[in-house]
């Protein structure tokens, strides 16, 4: 059970960095507060001594749901922030689901547990490069090779199966990935999506840090959009130019057709699904204490000796609502006309 237990704690809180990193980010929190938060968070979750005790102390059992979400919420405490229990609740979904839907798209290989595992040490150690926090994800490489390579494949495969069950029974609506088109209306995974530039990407990178990936996809494709409705506006005015001047030199009279109906029919997202974190506050008047993390204090119920700052990070609901317009075409409705008129 060891190795399970590692790559639930570790997958998991490296999605919770990158969820931190990015609301830090979308608040322009200053650099030096952001390096703190995110170093102190890191260095608690690879903390050798810390990991030793989840090795022996859970040997033998699979850390519960709660036990869990306790070790995470006191890691996450550690630094300058403070999480209330709605905050928390929308940020365990968050960092669940995600990881869920990465095993779902790895339910084919075992060996793509570790490799997700390391991508995912690879992406916290990316956010603010420092050289104890490389040294740190370079031993807890090292723990999880030793105690992966001994395992034959049948019980490597037993691992990625107890992985996999853990997360199985959560079906939460995450706002991401349903705006990516990877996750259904009902919380179930699209099992294969088509012409998909987000799931082309992530099937081949999974584990990297999806806000930050998405948000660089999204620009490319909006950029792409943008293209093609403007040739696809070039192509319409051209089209409609050449109608007028037949219609004109056969001196039919025509109106021009209002699209501002079609417009007003766009509405906005009336349902309510899990989105990021909000708010970020930063304690501006206290000074961080160099602090040695203990096995006794990570044990401690409620972990308030591990804060040193604390701050509040508020979640708020993203909302979605997927609508579809059938466009009317002026140029085919003027043609019919036109063949209407040559008839009589």
């Amino acid at each position: 059970m060891t190795i399970t237990n590692l790559f639930i704690l570790l997958n998991l809180g490296s999605e919770m960095l990158y969820v931190i990193d990015q609301r830090l980010k979308a608040q322009a929190i200053p650099l030096d507060k952001s390096a703190q938060v995110l170093r102190e968070i890191t260095e608690v979750l690879l903390d050798p001594k810390f990991l030793h005790y989840i090795s022996t102390a859970y040997q033998h059992n699979m850390l519960t749901v709660q036990q869990t979400r306790i070790l995470l919420t006191d890691i996450a405490c550690c630094s300058l922030m403070r999480l209330d229990v709605s905050s928390m609740d929308k940020l365990w979904d968050l960092m669940v689901m995600i990881f869920k839907w990465q095993m779902y798209l790895t339910n084919k290989s075992a060996q793509a547990l570790m490799d997700l595992t390391f991508r995912h040490l690879d992406g916290i150690g990316r956010l603010i490069p420092e050289m104890r926090k490389q040294i740190l994800i370079d031993n807890v490489k090292k723990t999880l090779i030793e105690m992966w390579e001994p395992l034959c494949e049948d019980d490597q495969i037993i691992v990625h199966r107890r992985v996999y069950k853990w997360l199985k029974p959560y079906t939460t609506k995450i706002s991401i990935l349903i705006r990516m088109g990877l996750q259904k209306q009902d919380g179930e995974f699209e099992p294969t999506p088509h012409n998909n530039i987000f799931y082309n990407y992530y099937i081949n990178n999974i584990g990297e840090n999806i806000y930050a990936k998405t948000a660089n996809l999204q620009a490319l494709k909006s950029q792409t959009d943008q293209a093609e409705n403007n040739t696809l506006a070039e192509q319409q005015a051209s089209n409609s130019h050449e109608i007028d001047t037949l219609l004109e030199q056969l001196n039919i009279q025509h109106s021009e057709t209002d699209d501002s109906d079609a417009n007003a029919t766009n509405a906005k997202n009336s349902e309510s699904i899990h989105g990021g974190l909000n708010d970020i506050v930063i304690d501006q008047n206290v000074e961080p204490e160099a602090k040695t993390t203990s096995t006794d204090e990570l044990n401690a119920e409620g972990g308030s000796n591990l804060a040193k700052f604390m701050k509040k990070i508020k979640m708020d609901d993203d909302e979605l609502v997927v609508k579809h317009v059938e466009a009317t075409n002026p140029n085919e409705e003027l043609l019919k006309m036109f063949d209407q008129n040559l008839e009589n």
